[in-house]
């Protein structure tokens, strides 16, 4: 799985025409042209979610499909999922909110804000749903004290609303050790809000400002 990290010279250089470069989503090679892997990907997905569709419409079945991330061989299909997940903006961004005990929600609201517009913006009409998911970045989340991971929580469904998207929050029961008291309520109260159904043995909860 991991020969391509010993690859060198030409070898390397032709690998990364074909499969795009190392790291990157957005499916371009070091000729910022589709690579082969982002065009694979792309009619993969499309021919999936298509086949899908039709398969649970035959068996009269109805079910959401939705995809994971943003990027570009996932956002330009012609079968489009209903819905696209993701986690809020990390470390990636330089947004330390699930490890930095400093990090200032606040002075960086703009921020969120204005990365989460653009990816809803970006995949228009389809909805963004916004997660803390497992393992990652829960796993990092959970070791806050229950005061920081309200705080948290309570800042992601606010800017989540105010970018018009939806937040989740989902972890396993194995996981929910570091779950302070204060986070249980307020996920049991915001999911009452919204007359969502949460169950503490397995922990989804679809924390969504809109009933849509």
């Amino acid at each position: 799985m991991n020969d391509f990290w010993q690859l060198k010279g030409e070898y390397l250089k032709h690998f990364k025409q074909e499969w795009g470069r190392t790291g990157s989503w957005n499916g371009m090679n070091d000729e910022h042209r589709p690579a082969f892997l982002a065009d694979l990907y792309r009619a993969n997905l499309d021919f999936f979610i298509q086949e899908l569709r039709d398969k649970m419409a035959q068996q009269k079945l109805h079910a959401t499909v939705d995809t994971w991330g943003f990027a570009d061989w996932m956002s330009n299909l012609k079968n489009r999922p209903d819905a696209f997940l993701t986690t809020p903006p990390d470390e990636r961004w330089g947004l330390n909110w699930s490890t930095d005990l400093n990090f200032s929600l606040a002075e960086n609201r703009g921020r969120f804000i204005k990365i989460m517009k653009e990816q809803v913006q970006s995949v228009s009409p389809t909805p963004v749903i916004y997660m803390i998911d497992h393992p990652k970045p829960f796993t990092a989340f959970k070791m806050l004290s229950d005061d920081r991971q309200v705080q948290v929580t309570q800042f992601l469904l606010d800017v989540t609303e105010e970018s018009g998207a939806k937040f989740m929050f989902r972890g396993h029961s194995e996981n929910t050790d570091g779950m302070g008291t204060k986070l249980r309520q307020l996920i049991q109260t915001e999911c009452g809000k919204r007359r969502i159904y949460h169950s503490n043995s397995f922990m989804l909860f679809a924390l969504s400002r809109s009933n849509s």
